[in-house]
């Protein structure tokens, strides 16, 4: 008899993470043609882990099941028609000096509900735990994609749950605030508190955005949707990422409606709740675009720049593809972006390709959801994905007569980026075993950008970022 195969592409058996949600891919090999006496009409594969009983769909024989791990050592059952295995993965918290922690701020006078539908529970513990849950899906998004490109499961590691922060800047002032006025002042208030520290970068919402769309129109661009919201924000940069919440109402509070909530077809009511979901007009497209631009900007933490294609350009737009099966978006006419530093970005693409068509690095067209090879380079050994002690500090330099970049650790990645809009025109890699200590800019890459000044941004072995104008 020709059984049903459950197959795992993405883990081996008592494998380690260090992070507890984790997205398990797999397949059902000999679906068709498997004699198995039973039969089974639904398209789900079952998972159990201890008492918590999920099932997933099917599609086209393939899965992904979003699993939050509940202890050091865990036994995960999956089930399909008449075939069981058990996968086991053991979840070990890295211990690092460097960690990522979420924050909501609620400005002075304001009650702490963000703006939602009646029926959608909006206070502030039900704030807390969306963006929990949501900042435990970029870890996931992060760690698999390192993943897929032989980088390890590396991530940053969250310092707790999602905090409350009392802002004393009043929540009426704040909403006549533009973005980078609210991040210049959140930011310092942040850091001069308690909580401030050099090794911590804030993941920060913002509870009082709110939306006023009542005079909106069918064909308003995102720029017009984005004026009539109040306390909007979505920068990153530094030890900040900023986020508003005129779009949380389409987050999940439980890990069980992630999947139903990126495939809500819901239309967005434009007159009452903000649509910032590349043209696509539903929840399920808010989720995803706001979930992407909050990962965006976090990397930005992190510093990269900006790219062309994948997450550092509009691939965050459909972060959803990482956690569901061929998941087939429209992609949406293009719009102007609302994000630091993005909203150049848009107005100087043109520019910037004109002056930098070389572009050294490698894309996936087929998923946007990637980053570049020097960003995915940077991240693999930035110190927020390491168990670098603090301290560390190797010497790198620069010498401008002969553009040699030397270090004394080791190179890693070498960019040159627009100085205006962040955007890689050029990237080198060094990925090898045998560590380089010294680089010279080719000549021959660097042609279209004579006369032009740009920034360097250098990583080396141990996460130390060099940044550095230079005149080609």
């Amino acid at each position: 008899m020709r059984m049903h195969e459950i197959i795992i592409h993405n883990f081996k058996p008592n494998e380690t993470v260090y992070y507890d949600l984790i997205i398990i891919k797999g397949a059902i090999r000999d679906k068709q043609t498997s004699t198995c006496r039973e039969s089974r009409t639904d398209e789900n594969i079952y998972l159990e882990l201890d008492s918590t009983n999920l099932s997933f769909k099917l599609v086209n024989g393939k899965f992904k099941a979003l699993v939050e791990l509940k202890s050091l050592q865990n036994s995960i059952t999956l089930k399909y028609c008449c075939s069981i295995i058990t996968l086991d993965i053991n979840y070990s918290p890295r211990a690092t000096f460097f960690s990522v922690l979420p924050l909501y701020i609620i400005c002075e006078g304001h009650d702490g509900k963000f703006q939602s539908p009646l029926n959608e529970s909006n206070d502030v513990g039900n704030a807390l735990r969306r963006i929990t849950l949501g900042a435990k899906l970029l870890q996931s998004v992060v760690a698999e994609k390192l993943y897929e490109e032989k980088q390890g499961r590396k991530t940053f590691r969250l310092e707790d749950s999602c905090r409350v922060f009392h802002s004393s800047l009043n929540y009426l002032k704040a909403r006549k605030m533009i973005q980078e006025e609210l991040w210049t002042s959140l930011g310092r208030e942040i850091v001069n508190s308690d909580l401030g520290h050099e090794r911590i970068k804030f993941l920060s919402f913002l509870s009082c955005t709110k939306y006023c769309g009542e005079n909106c129109e069918d064909n308003f661009t995102h720029d017009d949707i984005v004026k009539l919201t109040q306390a909007h924000v979505a920068l990153g940069g530094g030890g900040l990422a900023l986020f508003g919440t005129a779009c949380l109402y389409t987050w999940p509070e439980k890990l069980s409606e992630v999947v139903e909530k990126f495939e809500d077809s819901t239309t967005v009511d434009r007159k009452k709740f903000m649509d910032d979901s590349c043209y696509r007009g539903t929840w399920g497209a808010c989720f995803s675009t706001t979930l992407g631009a909050v990962l965006h900007e976090l990397c930005h933490t992190f510093d990269l720049g900006h790219t062309q294609k994948g997450i550092m350009g509009r691939g965050f737009d459909d972060i959803c593809k990482v956690f569901l099966c061929n998941k087939q978006t429209s992609p949406g006419k293009m719009y102007q972006n609302s994000i630091k530093f993005d909203e150049k970005f848009e107005s100087n693409l043109t520019e910037a390709r004109k002056t930098c068509s070389i572009q050294s690095e490698n894309a996936k067209d087929q998923d946007d959801t990637f980053w570049t090879r020097s960003c995915l380079i940077f991240l693999a050994h930035h110190k927020w994905f390491n168990n670098t002690k603090p301290g560390n500090k190797k010497i790198i330099k620069f010498e401008p007569a002969l553009r040699v970049v030397k270090s004394t650790d080791g190179l890693r990645v070498i960019e040159l980026r627009n100085e205006d809009n962040g955007m890689v025109l050029l990237s080198w890699t060094f990925e090898g075993k045998i560590l380089k200590y010294s680089f010279q800019l080719p000549e021959d890459d660097l042609g279209e950008l004579r006369y032009h000044s740009v920034m360097m941004f250098v990583e080396d072995n141990a996460g130390n970022i060099f940044k550095h104008l230079v005149n080609i």
